[in-house]
């Protein structure tokens, strides 16, 4: 996936950023994580949300909450409503790289990605999540120097902090560390992989992803 794109916020990403994982060699395949991702279609929502997708208007009574809806592993190419004031509204991203996918530059399972290894094409994103665990690689270059010919690309592959769930957790699923947030992406790179315990409602709900220090 080399297009970016942002729903329900915005993405900031340049340099590098802390978090990484060791590559096991019984990681997952390749096949977008659509149907074996950590969200699906058997997940319920969150104990405040409504069973099925409320039509947008309709009435709510918990602001600022936010309901996922739909199997994609990241939330921006799922239905995400949200209780704005009395009423819901729904988002729905249908982007270039929605629903997610990988490209044919993507080693076949998570044990043939070597973190810091030299990669191409720059830009790559890479979906090895599995039922229980939700993991990106992305071909990038955090911050070091862009040779010539447009190498300097190395991977890297994503981890949330020791306190996170191993699995991305559903939007509007109860979270018990208000202001925690778990990145399962790189640095917010892809978007939708970005979520934080609010406050205010003691749910997870969407973020625009960690920008990275040079």
């Amino acid at each position: 996936m080399t297009s970016r794109i942002a729903s329900l916020g915005v993405l900031a990403f340049i340099g590098g950023c802390g978090g990484q994982i060791d590559v096991n060699p019984d990681g997952g395949g390749n096949d977008g994580g659509t149907s074996d991702g950590s969200v699906n279609d058997a997940t319920p929502p969150g104990p405040n949300c409504p069973v099925q997708a409320p039509n947008g208007g309709s009435s709510c009574m918990i602001a600022n909450i936010q309901c996922e809806y739909g199997s994609d592993p990241r939330w921006t190419c799922n239905a995400v409503a949200t209780c704005t004031g009395t009423a819901w509204t729904i988002a729905s991203e249908n982007g270039p790289t929605c629903p997610t996918t990988n490209a044919e530059d993507c080693p076949t399972i998570l044990g043939y990605v070597q973190q810091g290894a030299a990669c191409a094409p720059t830009g790559t994103d890479c979906n090895y999540s599995t039922s229980s665990t939700t993991t990106f690689c992305d071909c990038t270059n955090l911050g070091g120097p862009i040779n010539a010919d447009g190498g300097g690309a190395v991977w890297t592959c994503s981890a949330p902090e020791p306190s996170c769930p191993s699995a991305r957790p559903h939007l509007g699923a109860t979270c018990t560390n208000p202001g925690l947030e778990c990145d399962y992406g790189i640095c917010g790179v892809p978007d939708g992989l970005d979520v934080q315990c609010d406050m205010s409602t003691g749910t997870w709900v969407g973020s625009a992803g960690g920008v990275c220090a040079n």
